[in-house]
């Protein structure tokens, strides 16, 4: 025979677990100290009662709590904890959410400079982005050196060696090249005040290379007292310059000439780098940015930026024309024999 259940005895049942349950009888105050926010999020007893702090009550009893706090970077702060509550009591519960909990990938996320990428190493040793993080404290490292670099010779040369393809080393490669073209021109111009001891600031004379020369082109006078050339120089034709050479006696010599087209060529000057050379091996510029004109002006001063002078070296391909310098742009051209040049005479040392 079958038992039937009626509508009344459902109710009977239901009324019974209902008188069953406890009601609420322990009031607690949670709170989660540096970390109350809206972000951190409490859970009672397996369910998820609301943000830290919080008033809440509860049946007495053992109760399990825990708060989370997530971060974006996927690290996290979270802390469990179990209390017993007596009946009819006001329980005051505080978490120590202080530690700071990160998986790997929050460690990752951290990575932007050597002692994060440090940190990412010390806490991850087998960690699936090791080589990545490797990678990249090498470049931090390598920035470092770069950015410490005072900029000099020694520091560049060490930076170069210690990253052969590094990210700066095309900059530094440069810079390099600048101090060296530079340190050169220092040199060079040590090289020149050395030489120019030389010079007799009396008969106004100088000695270049095993040659002596006439400090002031022809047409100007030597002035002793302010070590200068004065007056303007004077312009010769070809044949009027070799004739002018001829038996021309001054400080005391008189065996000057007009010099090869060589010889002219070994006073050019340029006051950056040397000058470049054409296809037939004579002068042909001297670099960008160089001063004019392109001759040592304290061995040769007053010498015209504007200038051309006469070498005895006949021009092999065109008959009547002849070699010439040029010291406004430290180069080498040729012209007819009668045109008007300036002239310099220079004399060997014996």
């Amino acid at each position: 025979m079958k038992s039937k259940f009626t509508v009344a005895t459902i109710f009977l049942v239901i009324s019974f677990l209902t008188s069953c349950q406890k009601e609420p009888n322990v009031s607690i105050q949670i709170d989660c100290g540096e970390q109350n926010s809206e972000e951190t999020f409490l859970t009672v007893k397996g369910k998820q009662v609301g943000q830290c702090p919080l008033d809440i009550k509860v049946v007495a009893g053992e109760i399990n709590i825990q708060a989370q706090r997530d971060y974006k970077d996927t690290s996290y702060r979270h802390i469990e904890k179990n209390v017993t509550l007596a009946e009819n009591t006001t329980k005051k519960i505080s978490l120590d959410m202080s530690k700071l909990q990160r998986p790997e990938k929050a460690w990752f996320l951290r990575v932007k400079d050597i002692s994060t990428a440090e940190e990412y190493i010390e806490n991850n040793p087998n960690g699936s982005h090791l080589n990545s993080v490797n990678q990249k404290l090498s470049e931090y490292m390598e920035a470092k050196i770069w950015t410490q670099s005072k900029g000099d010779l020694e520091s560049l040369e060490h930076y170069v060696k210690a990253y052969p393809n590094g990210q700066y080393t095309k900059l530094a490669n440069t810079k390099l090249a600048e101090i060296k073209i530079d340190n050169q021109r220092i040199a060079k111009e040590k090289q020149r005040k050395k030489q120019n001891k030389i010079a007799n600031e009396k008969t106004g004379t100088v000695t270049v290379k095993k040659l002596m020369w006439m400090r002031c082109s022809l047409g100007q006078t030597w002035n002793k007292d302010k070590k200068t050339c004065d007056g303007k120089a004077k312009g010769y034709t070809h044949n009027q310059a070799i004739s002018k050479a001829k038996n021309f006696s001054y400080s005391g010599y008189n065996n000057w000439r007009v010099p090869t087209i060589e010889e002219l060529e070994s006073i050019v000057y340029c006051s950056i780098g040397k000058p470049k050379i054409d296809s037939n091996g004579r002068l042909d510029g001297c670099p960008k940015g160089y001063n004019k004109p392109t001759i040592d002006q304290e061995k040769f001063p007053n010498t015209s930026s504007d200038s051309y002078f006469w070498s005895a070296s006949p021009y092999a391909y065109i008959t009547n024309d002849f070699q010439i310098v040029s010291f406004n742009y430290g180069s080498s051209s040729t012209d007819g024999r009668s045109a008007n040049r300036y002239v310099r005479l220079v004399r060997p040392i014996q």
